[in-house]
């Protein structure tokens, strides 16, 4: 786990879980992922894809056979592949696009709202990586991948303003904060007016 700061410490059960903290132990994000590599990793968990280098050395490691996890700020899975693409120089966008199409598996993207009891609950949009988002990737259309995460229920996919309407509907939260935390406004509205009480 390459981290900056490490919030979290994990107790290694029936696996050894070595931590990196960004500025004490490695330099960046990618000395310490290139670092774990020597030490034949299983999993690589890198706490922020924030610069180009970062990401080109996730998509490297991931290519090698490696499973990795990465984090961005971003608010959906459209968004955090865009920022992918547009972290890096405009002349290595098609290869990386390509190497993305290849690598990803899936993408979870999640708000903590606020819920009737005064705590916050989870929303969640997921997107697994199918062969129609590998060719939206590829072919640069990732503005069709919301269409795909809309009819991709039974795929176990579903948008942001999807599970925002679930948690409604399921009295979870108020129809405020759904409207509130959707990335689309346009589209939470149109699926709260499809509830009947």
């Amino acid at each position: 786990i390459i981290a900056s700061p490490v919030e979290l410490i994990h107790t290694p059960v029936k696996s050894v879980v070595r931590h990196r903290e960004v500025g004490r132990d490695v330099e960046s994000f990618k000395e310490g992922a290139i670092q774990s590599l020597r030490q034949d990793p299983d999993i690589i968990v890198i706490g922020e894809l924030r610069d180009p280098e970062t990401i080109m050395t996730s998509l490297e490691i991931t290519d090698s056979g490696h499973k990795t996890f990465g984090t961005l700020h971003t608010s959906s899975a459209m968004e955090s592949i865009e920022r992918i693409l547009g972290e890096v120089p405009t002349e290595e966008q098609n290869r990386v696009r390509t190497r993305l199409a290849d690598v990803l598996t899936c993408v979870i993207s999640q708000k903590l709202v606020p819920s009737l009891d005064g705590k916050r609950v989870l929303a969640k949009e997921v997107l697994i990586v199918n062969s129609s988002v590998r060719a939206a990737i590829r072919n640069n259309n990732i503005s069709e991948i919301y269409q795909m995460l809309m009819e991709g229920g039974d795929k176990g996919m579903n948008t942001m303003e999807q599970d925002l309407k679930r948690l409604y509907t399921h009295g979870v939260i108020s129809k405020e904060t759904a409207v509130n935390h959707a990335n689309n406004k346009t589209k939470i509205l149109q699926l709260l007016s499809e509830v009947n009480y």
